[in-house]
């Protein structure tokens, strides 16, 4: 575990030791951090949940009710606005959580991506160097780069 000096945790968050923590970086309040690890100077807004195997890059900004599902990577300088929702799970059931039988798919998420407030990024998907997702969008493929898509399902808007 880094030394949790050089970063700033809110009021009732809970940070598990096995979180791998970078400089500068901000965790703000009610937040729930377990096995994950985050990068230099990334800032985690309040009520976020980012479990096991998540990884997040330098320089990310994480607004407020973000749930980040196991395995997910968001490279760097990526923004996620509030109330975004990573799965990974295709077939999530109560028996396979009680016997731990994840098929787990990750997502990634690359370099500079923008992901639009209310967004939900279905297991599997791939979001490329740039891309912007908008707002309220069910991301369901791969979405390549420096695009913006939107809608249910988000679908091509236009070349950014």
């Amino acid at each position: 575990m880094e030394d949790r000096r050089k970063v700033f945790i809110g009021r009732y968050s809970i940070v598990a030791d096995d979180v791998t923590i970078g400089n500068g970086v901000k965790i703000w309040d009610f937040c729930k951090l377990c096995g994950c690890e985050i990068g230099d100077y990334t800032e985690i807004g309040s009520y976020c949940e980012i479990k096991n195997n998540a990884r997040l890059g330098k320089n990310c900004i994480i607004k407020s009710y973000v749930s980040i599902a196991s395995g997910t990577q968001i490279k760097d300088f990526v923004f996620v606005s509030p109330k975004v929702i990573f799965l990974n799970d295709r077939f999530p059931s109560v028996r396979g959580f009680l016997e731990n039988n994840w098929n787990l798919e990750a997502v990634i998420i690359e370099e500079e991506a923008v992901i639009g407030g209310g967004s939900i990024i279905l297991l599997g998907i791939k979001i490329r160097r740039g891309a912007f997702i908008g707002a309220g969008s069910v991301v369901t493929k791969n979405v390549p780069e420096r695009e913006i898509w939107v809608g249910n399902p988000a679908r091509f808007y236009r070349k950014i």
